[in-house]
């Protein structure tokens, strides 16, 4: 199987006088599950816009295998975002938002979930907030893009649905790279490989997550 690599690299973002993110740089593969941690202001959110070419950046130098990602219509299939809050047009169907973001080999995968199959022909309007973020993470675990940044995928589901998501995303996996913030950190632990630690603009790659406490994030 062909492995995709995400390379991110050179990344500087100021916000006023202040510098957010300093030369910023890691790789993700096919197959990897790679957590991204650090306390709130520290610029995950951020890092994970400039990276899908949302959000502006003095500097950076993002490719997905050989295809530089310049702006959204570059990152188009290639790396997706789950934003922190709900992304689905109340008025959407949520047969319309699988069909436009997955695949025929995936669609399967999503509709054999009760909430979803209960939810496929209503709006998104109709559903509660936890219906709708679980719909919305399932979509984004399966949509065809190569790479998938998850902002707070866990925020608002039950235990139960929260190992759903642990399973989608490790059957997912097997064709795709996945990078994970969550202050749930242990529901992430559970399925990352490799931890990263944003803080003081800095990124830092950890050998072990235990050293997010001498880090000063747990």
């Amino acid at each position: 199987m062909f492995m995709n690599t995400l390379h991110v690299d050179s990344i500087i973002k100021n916000i006023g006088d202040r510098l957010l993110l300093s030369d910023i740089f890691f790789t993700c593969q096919t197959k990897e599950i790679k957590a991204l941690f650090g306390r709130n202001g520290t610029g995950k959110s951020t890092l994970f816009k400039i990276i899908t070419g949302i959000e502006h950046a003095e500097q950076k130098f993002i490719k997905v295998n050989r295809d530089i990602i310049i702006d959204v219509n570059t990152s188009y299939k290639k790396v997706n975002y789950l934003p922190q809050h709900h992304f689905i047009p109340k008025h959407l169907k949520i047969r319309e938002l699988i069909h436009l973001m997955c695949s025929e080999t995936t669609i399967g995968k999503i509709i054999i979930h009760p909430i979803i199959r209960e939810s496929y022909n209503k709006n998104s309007y109709q559903l509660s907030t936890g219906e709708r973020r679980f719909i919305e993470v399932m979509v984004m675990i399966y949509s065809n893009a190569k790479f998938t940044l998850l902002d707070e995928p866990f925020n608002a589901l039950s235990p139960i649905h929260k190992e759903h998501i642990q399973q989608a995303i490790n059957d997912a996996a097997a064709s795709k790279g996945f990078i994970i913030t969550d202050h749930d950190y242990r529901s992430v632990l559970n399925l990352t490989q490799t931890t990263m630690l944003l803080t003081n603009g800095v990124l830092k790659q950890m050998s072990d997550p235990i050293l997010l406490k001498e880090g000063g994030y747990l």
